[in-house]
């Protein structure tokens, strides 16, 4: 590619191109539109336009809020592909594939958030990746317990709305709030400012309380039974208290 303008000769811009073209190419033959196909296409294309955004800033300040965006982007990104692994519609080995690729976005993210100059500069030596020792685990929110909760929740749904008696027609709010749930605990575990984090994980809460009067909705349609509705909301119950209480801690 001819390099035009300054932001394409970041690294970090370069790969983050890549990220969406690999998106592109896990998206392509998917058959089911479960809404974290939708959050990962967007959150892959929102982590190259703000590079881009960012890199056009002249202060450290100014360049340091967009390339939270960027990186919180990336975040939402690997919970997607938890998403799509516990919807089974992608194997674990290219989720880990695109944690891979992540993992190296995100680290570029950091350097350049942290850089003082004047000027947008790439430093190879703060390019490090934090996932070496384990390859199970590439990011922080994946060993949260809320998270861990909130994705068992999501295999949970899957399964629910998988069956033959729902279906994703009728399962498609479920689906969506459960999914914006893990996003949003992802994204918000990633931000700088505990104001930052405690907004996200209030979104979360909200996702967490929609996704349960998508359970009583369907069992006042009678497409769940009550046992099943009470199954699902206890979890809910649990992962909103478990929400609450880290957005208490950041004081």
């Amino acid at each position: 590619m001819t390099v035009q303008f300054d932001h394409e000769k970041l690294d970090a811009y370069q790969a983050a191109l890549e990220m969406v073209a690999w998106v592109e190419a896990q998206l392509r033959d998917m058959e089911l539109t479960v809404a974290a196909i939708d959050h990962l296409r967007r959150a892959s294309e929102s982590i190259v336009r703000n590079i881009v955004r960012a890199n056009s800033k002249h202060t450290p300040a100014a360049r340091a809020r967009i390339f939270d965006v960027s990186y919180g982007s990336g975040l939402e990104c690997a919970a997607c592909l938890d998403v799509l692994c516990a919807w089974e519609t992608m194997e674990a080995s290219r989720a880990v594939q695109g944690k891979a690729l992540l993992d190296r976005i995100v680290a570029m993210l950091i350097g350049l958030r942290s850089a003082k100059e004047r000027q947008v500069c790439e430093s190879r030596s703060e390019y490090t990746v934090g996932s070496e020792a384990n390859e199970e685990c590439f990011f922080a929110h994946e060993q949260l317990r809320v998270y861990q909760s909130a994705m068992r929740f999501v295999h949970w749904s899957a399964q629910l709305i998988g069956s033959e008696a729902l279906g994703l027609s009728r399962g498609r709010d479920l689906d969506r709030h459960s999914t914006g749930v893990v996003l949003n605990i992802a994204e918000g575990n990633g931000k700088f400012s505990s104001a930052d984090r405690k907004r996200f994980l209030h979104i979360a809460i909200s996702s967490g309380l929609q996704a349960a009067s998508s359970l009583d909705i369907m069992a006042a349609r009678s497409l769940i039974t009550p046992g099943v509705n009470s199954q699902g909301k206890e979890h809910l119950c649990e992962i909103v208290s478990m929400i609450g209480a880290l957005a208490r801690s950041l004081g």
